[in-house]
């Protein structure tokens, strides 16, 4: 029995990772291998994904927050840098953070399964 329940944990893991249950992400090859593959098949896309920035703000957060650029064309498998310009409206220092509102997996898989 304390066999059984000390391999319980890592093999419940296990288990998950194998089929995805419980959340577990699957993931066969990362986005870079998936890219590097596809260069050496000669099979990349010249195609462009053309990313769009937003800028929303709290309402109860004193904040000029905007994108200096509203978008960036990229190819898979490119890097692109996207700055924002933030002031402070308020009279005190003020910490916000930042978030996704499409979660980057989610668009990769998008992309690669399209492609």
């Amino acid at each position: 029995m304390v066999g059984c329940t000390y391999a319980a944990v890592p093999l419940y893991r296990r288990f998950c990772q194998a089929t995805g249950y419980g959340g577990t992400v699957q993931r066969r090859e990362t986005v870079e291998e998936k890219i590097l593959r596809h260069a050496q098949d000669g099979t990349v896309t010249n195609r462009e994904i053309v990313v769009q920035f937003n800028a929303d703000v709290s309402d109860g957060m004193p904040w000029k927050f905007i994108p200096t650029q509203r978008e960036v064309r990229v190819k898979p498998g490119e890097s692109a840098l996207a700055f924002y310009t933030a002031e402070n409206l308020s009279s005190t220092p003020i910490t916000g953070m930042s978030t996704y509102n499409v979660t980057p997996m989610k668009v990769a898989l998008l992309i690669f399964f399209s492609t």
